[in-house]
């Protein structure tokens, strides 16, 4: 699949394969490239790309190169340290994986990758590397990562809007199934029938729950909750309703909705001890990105390195 991309790519003086990058010792060859970056040519490039030499081919080649050459400087540091990834905890990794998403089987596993498109070899290396990226973070970038408790308030109290929930609509609706969507008059009668009936709850005539058969369907009553942001296009009108006001129908899909808006929550600013823990996550994800660049940066300046693709 990776050298008919390639191949696809090629001039006729181009290679279908070759090197990329030298680094250390370390080879990395084009057809690295293209197992881990072959599928965002056409969008990059907006189309299928003819020839290697088109920009976009040759930015997406540099970026790749770059990503490649840390993996590999990380490698030769686990190797270095004697800490790369074992064939055990591979094997460890992929069962637990199957065990999360119920698959009973290497076989099935082989089965699902290749209905998606994925090479049992390809996952393997793809699942090594990602091990061994942990191994690295944990090994030598997390040590050096710490974040106090005065940091952690910093940040809530500069941002204490981020860390407040939304308004929770408490709603009772009823819902009608339009008999025949095919026919649009039919459509008109009964949603202008619906109508009819809705503006009577809403004037008080009626309740909600006394609401009954149109043209011989019967509506069925629910209850649910939901936040504004949740809402179907349709049902974004239900947010500016009053508690007890009746509204609609609101038209989605195949159905018609009337719905009574029985309480609203107002959102309220989460306490510090209830984000604690989230913020605290968020700096040292960030921190262990910062602290990966530095690491990769000094690495790269003190390997030898080469490259014949270039932006």
């Amino acid at each position: 699949m990776i050298l008919l991309l390639l191949a696809s790519l090629a001039t006729a003086t181009e290679l279908v394969d070759g090197i990329a990058c030298v680094v250390n010792d370390d080879v990395i060859t084009l057809s690295d490239i293209y197992e881990n970056y072959g599928d965002v040519l056409k969008e990059r490039c907006g189309r299928t790309p003819r020839s290697r030499s088109e920009p976009c081919v040759r930015e997406l080649e540099a970026e790749a190169a770059e990503d490649q050459i840390m993996r590999v400087l990380v490698r030769q540091k686990l190797l270095e340290s004697q800490m790369d990834v074992t064939e055990d905890q591979l094997e460890r990794t992929i069962d637990s994986i199957m065990a999360d998403n119920n698959i009973p089987s290497r076989e099935q596993l082989k089965l699902l990758l290749s209905q998606q498109g994925f090479e049992w070899d390809a996952y393997r290396r793809q699942m090594r590397d990602d091990i061994r990226m942990m191994n690295f973070q944990q090994a030598f970038l997390a040590p050096k990562v710490r974040v106090t408790e005065d940091e952690i308030r910093d940040r809530y109290q500069r941002a204490v809007r981020e860390y407040a929930t939304e308004t929770v609509l408490n709603l009772t609706y009823k819902t009608y199934t339009i008999p025949d969507e095919s026919d649009p008059q039919a459509v008109q009668s009964f949603t202008e029938a619906v109508r009819q009936r809705t503006a009577a709850v809403a004037s008080g005539a009626s309740t909600l729950e006394e609401l009954g058969d149109v043209q011989g369907v019967t509506p069925q009553l629910d209850k649910s909750q939901y936040q504004p942001s949740q809402l179907f296009d349709a049902f974004r009108p239900v947010a500016d309703l009053k508690e007890g006001e009746v509204g609609g129908p609101y038209k989605v899909g195949g159905s018609l909705f009337v719905v009574r808006l029985d309480q609203r929550q107002a959102g309220r600013v989460l306490q510090f001890d209830e984000v604690k823990d989230q913020i605290e996550q968020k700096i040292f994800s960030e921190r262990m990105e910062e602290e990966g660049q530095r690491w990769f940066l000094k690495a790269r300046r003190n390997a030898a390195i080469r490259c014949t693709v270039k932006e």
